[in-house]
Formats: C-alpha cells, structure tokens, sequence
C-alpha cells in the first residue's frame, strides 16, 4: 500500500510494485507483466499475506526459479514464517539469510 519508492532497497537487481501496475480487478496490467518477461528471474519474494490476492495472483503468473513467501501455500517452494510485528526491511534480511544458505551455482 505504501509507494515504491519508500520500499527497502537490496544490494540485488530488483522490481517492486505497486496498485498502478495492476487493473481495476487487481489484475496486472499488460505492461507490468511484460516487465517480468525480459530477464529470467531468480528469486521471487512474496511480501503479502494469504489474503493479498495481487500478491498471489502474480505469483502464480510469473515464472521464477524459486518463489519465497511468508505462509503455506503450493505454488511457493519455500515459506519462511515472519513475526506481525517484524518490519518489511528486517523479513527481507531474513529471506537473503535462507537464500544464501541454500545457495547453489
């Protein structure tokens, strides 16, 4: 709900974005998918809950070679479970953590 450029910034090639880049629905816009279809990507970091229907619905549309989120559901290889009260900043430092512990070549 906050503005892009407010979110937390990592040392890594990043997207983040916001309710303009989706449709009156809480579909994506074209133009936004189209933003994922340029290079392969990596990792993709759900930063929403389970009732964020955005978040999931571009999830499951966006190929990535692992998908991270904070609770269970099947299309996301690995859910790493947050505190209510842990800022965005601080969960994004945790997912890297995990990340690089699992990191592969």
């Amino acid at each position: 709900n906050g503005r892009a450029e407010h979110a937390p910034k990592p040392h890594f090639e990043h997207l983040v974005l916001d309710k303009k880049q989706f449709g009156f629905f809480g579909v994506p816009k074209e133009e936004t998918l189209q933003k994922f279809k340029v290079k392969p990507i990596d990792v993709l970091i759900n930063l929403g809950n389970s009732s964020h229907f955005k978040a999931t619905g571009l999830s499951k549309l966006i190929t990535a070679k692992c998908k991270v989120s904070s609770f269970q559901d099947p299309i996301f290889d690995i859910s790493i479970d947050s505190d209510k009260a842990i800022n965005i900043s601080n969960y994004l430092q945790q997912v890297v953590v995990y990340l690089n512990m699992i990191k592969t070549t």
